[in-house]
């Protein structure tokens, strides 16, 4: 039974932030660390991160601009940021390990589970896959124009939990590439506007694929076919600002009508619902799941980062 839980901005926990302004966050895999894009009064663009189980500030270190995206490597001991032609990968130090730069505009990354490779979506007809911590020539793919007329573009991408196939969302289609040469294996060709945050993403367990368009839905991973309506997860009229699927039972979403939906998968029904209450119009621009399924990250670009414990 689904369960609705109220609250005003007084009653939520957050984490000792510095004021400022928040852009985008990224959770570890190993779940110890957070890392947010931030920009304090007076001060440029900056990461912050966090030791989440002491709700301890550990360091603020310099960026180059704010994150568009953010990830941490598989490994944990990498935290990946977007930029706007760049993707810049620092250690938990704060120190810069490598920049990939592709005087294209990024608009999404993804690390290999391996972590010794990073696909780059870019707004162009282009993604390319690049190592990681090392500078060396990276493979890249374009597609062809659309019926000869249009240019297609990248949304975004993400990769298999086996690390063999490249999940890519564009424009006109959502394509399955096999490495290392990004052999197609499987195209379904569609219309799709823009991307959501993140644009897709695999299911933990590798089966499926969901992305966003006015809704979070869910394909098969093999035959990309849409999975029934009745199994997409419900967000409860509020626009999408952003989803994650990080634990295989639970999908959870952040919508403009301030509230945050916690959907169980494989019962296909909303677990919790909770709606904040603010003085001022505000909502979550990103919501993610700790690891451990037992938490919720709430990003308010105002107000800082709420902890919600399920």
């Amino acid at each position: 039974m689904m369960k609705e839980e109220v609250a005003d901005e007084s009653q939520l926990d957050f984490l000792s932030v510095p004021k400022g302004t928040f852009f985008g966050m990224a959770v570890s895999p190993d779940g110890k660390y957070l890392c947010a894009s931030i920009r304090q009064p007076n001060v440029g663009f900056e990461l912050a991160l966090w030791n989440i189980h002491k709700n301890e500030l550990i360091r603020i270190f310099k960026a180059v601009s704010y994150a568009r995206w953010m990830q941490f490597s598989p490994d944990s001991k990498y935290i990946g940021v977007g930029y706007s032609s760049s993707v810049a990968i620092y250690n938990l130090n704060g120190e810069i390990i490598n920049i990939i730069s592709l005087d294209l505009a990024v608009a999404h990354f993804a690390w290999r589970p391996n972590g010794k490779h990073i696909a780059i979506a870019t707004r162009t007809p282009c993604f390319f896959v690049a190592n990681a911590l090392e500078k060396r020539r990276m493979r890249h793919w374009q597609y062809p124009p659309y019926y000869d007329d249009y240019y297609d573009e990248v949304f975004g991408v993400a990769w298999h939990p086996d690390g063999k196939r490249l999940a890519v969302l564009h424009e006109y289609g959502l394509t399955i590439h096999e490495m290392p040469y990004l052999k197609i294996i499987r195209h379904d060709e569609n219309e799709y506007v823009g991307g959501g945050k993140p644009p897709l993403t695999y299911s933990p367990d590798g089966k499926y694929i969901a992305f966003e368009l006015d809704t979070v839905l869910i394909a098969d991973g093999e035959t990309l076919e849409l999975l029934p309506e009745e199994q997409f997860p419900y967000s409860g009229g509020g626009n999408i600002t952003s989803y994650d699927w990080r634990v295989q039972r639970y999908i959870t979403i952040g919508t403009t009508s301030n509230k945050v939906f916690l959907w169980n998968f494989e019962r296909s029904e909303t677990e919790k619902v909770w709606a904040f209450k603010f003085k001022e119009y505000t909502h979550p621009g990103q919501v993610l799941m700790h690891p451990s399924g037992k938490t919720i990250f709430a990003m308010y670009r105002k107000f800082g980062i709420a902890i919600l414990q399920i």
